[in-house]
């Protein structure tokens, strides 16, 4: 009679359960992997010498995050990543590089520039090379290496005759040699044509090697295509030599200031003016009045291509609307163009009472006023902006000639301003037109910060530059100190002094005493 096992209840439990070796240990983290491993033996002696397929079975993994077919968590740095073993090269990215750039050369340029190009980002490499000659590796074998010379030598008896290895050197305007190679002695010719199509020059021969120079030295510069060619058999070999001529042309000219006011106050006495040459040319620079007539000539060189500039001062020239007319000429080809200067002297000596004021309320510099003369009559508007904006209008008026000043106490249609950097801008209209003349300030409400460091040996710290007052024994001495530490100097030793620091826009600092 058979006997019949009788468990526990909770070992009864335990076995309805599915066994914990009936699946993987952790779940969806078991992968079985065919991994194919490269002959890195640099990196890795242990690993084979040849490339073979390596069966690991059963891999335990962490229970952190994995993709589907990943043995290594997903968050792996990127340094290994892009080392991983690769099948024939160590690293893959090297021959990717090399792709790219061999594709770059058979693009973008003519088989002999081409034939150069390749042999720069290639160097030292046989036309048949194996990945041990880009990459530091084993692949291929060495019995399959050894066989790469008589491969390039059958693929070389392909195809016969053929050209190769052309080569072009010089530029017109000088000796230009063509020279190429041939698979055997064949009888060939060498065209230069220019860019109607036109044969400028010719040369042939007979033999293995193309070697004939052209006498460009007559040649006008320009871009020529050449052609070797050795037969209805054999394929030509093209290409292009010189570059195409650059059409003449004046571009971006500007005067900056557009407007100048030659009347001694050191502001837009003159202005730049400024152009761009396509070619080099003889430019000459002429000025005319409104109705076209020339008044002078400002100078007449040889120049470059390039950006240009020269600076003009209308001293002696009455006030009115002038033209500078450019003129660039390069043999039979002339280009012109034009830049409208205005000359005009009716506003002069912009100022402002301050370069920084509070609006406080504290009776210290609560406004700011701009100063001007007017040389004659004019049409005046002055505004307050910031970065463009306006802030504020203060006035507008049709003022006469003299001595104009115009005051504001800080406030805006929003309220008092708030600190920053304005400009007083003060645009001035009469007959020969409209010009915007600025000055800037700021409005600073923040007192300076003085603290002390030794009161002995009067050492202190500024927040901001400031005019510093010293107090002692009925007199009161003032300097003038930076932002940042400083010791107020003495002739003498004291011992009981009151400090304190006034900045450009009337503020005060606290007062510190001695004790």
């Amino acid at each position: 009679m058979g006997r019949r096992r009788v468990d526990s209840p909770r070992g009864s439990t335990i076995r309805g359960r599915r066994s914990p070796r009936a699946g993987a240990p952790h779940g969806g983290d078991e992968l079985l992997h065919a991994i194919p491993v490269g002959g890195d033996r640099a990196r890795d002696r242990g690993l084979p010498r040849q490339g073979k397929r390596l069966e690991r079975h059963r891999l335990q993994l962490s229970r952190r995050q994995v993709r589907a077919g990943v043995r290594r968590p997903v968050r792996r740095r990127r340094q290994e990543r892009d080392r991983r073993t690769c099948r024939g090269v160590q690293h893959g990215f090297i021959r990717r590089r090399r792709a790219r750039d061999v594709q770059r050369v058979r693009t973008s340029r003519g088989r002999a520039d081409g034939a150069r190009e390749l042999a720069r980002v290639a160097p030292g490499r046989r036309p048949c090379s194996g990945h041990r000659d880009t990459g530091f590796t084993d692949c291929p074998g060495n019995a399959l290496y050894a066989r790469l010379g008589a491969i390039a030598s059958q693929a070389a008896e392909l195809g016969l005759p053929k050209l190769y290895a052309p080569s072009v050197t010089g530029q017109p305007g000088g000796p230009v040699e063509f020279q190429a190679q041939l698979t055997a002695e064949l009888p060939w010719t060498v065209t230069v044509t220019d860019s109607l199509g036109l044969t400028v020059a010719t040369g042939s021969g007979t033999g293995a090697s193309v070697d004939w120079t052209w006498d460009a030295s007559a040649a006008a510069p320009g871009r020529y295509s050449w052609t070797i060619s050795a037969g209805e058999d054999v394929r030509p070999a093209t290409g292009f030599v010189g570059a195409a001529p650059v059409a003449l042309a004046l571009k971006s000219p500007s005067a900056k200031p557009g407007t100048i006011s030659p009347n001694g106050d050191g502001v837009d006495e003159r202005t730049t003016v400024t152009y761009t040459l396509s070619a080099a040319a003889t430019v000459t620079a002429t000025l005319r009045d409104a109705d076209g007539r020339q008044l002078a000539t400002l100078f007449s060189a040889p120049q470059t291509a390039g950006k240009h500039s020269f600076s003009f001062a209308a001293d002696g020239i009455p006030d009115g609307v002038y033209t500078i007319f450019l003129t660039a000429t390069e043999g039979t080809k002339t280009v012109t163009a034009s830049v409208p200067v205005t000359v005009d002297r009716t506003f002069s000596r912009l100022t402002a009472s301050s370069r920084a004021f509070s609006p406080n309320g504290d009776g210290r510099l609560d406004s700011i006023s701009f100063s001007f003369v007017l040389a004659r009559a004019a049409h005046v508007r002055v505004d307050v902006e910031q970065s463009g904006r306006l802030i504020a209008p203060i006035s507008v008026a049709d003022d006469l000639a003299g001595d104009q000043s115009v005051t504001w106490d800080g406030m805006t249609q929003q309220g008092r301003a708030r600190d920053g950097t304005y400009a007083g801008v003060v645009t001035v209209t009469t007959e020969l037109g409209t010009a915007p003349h600025s000055v800037l300030f700021r409005v600073d409400t923040v007192p300076p910060t003085l603290r002390a460091i030794s009161f002995r040996r009067r050492m202190f710290r500024l927040s901001e530059a400031a005019v510093v007052s010293l107090s002692t024994g009925g007199r009161v001495y003032t300097r003038s100190f930076k932002a940042g530490a400083f010791t107020f100097p003495l002739s003498r030793a004291v011992t009981a002094y009151r400090i304190t620091a006034q900045d450009a826009a009337g503020n005060l600092s606290r007062t510190l005493r001695s004790r």
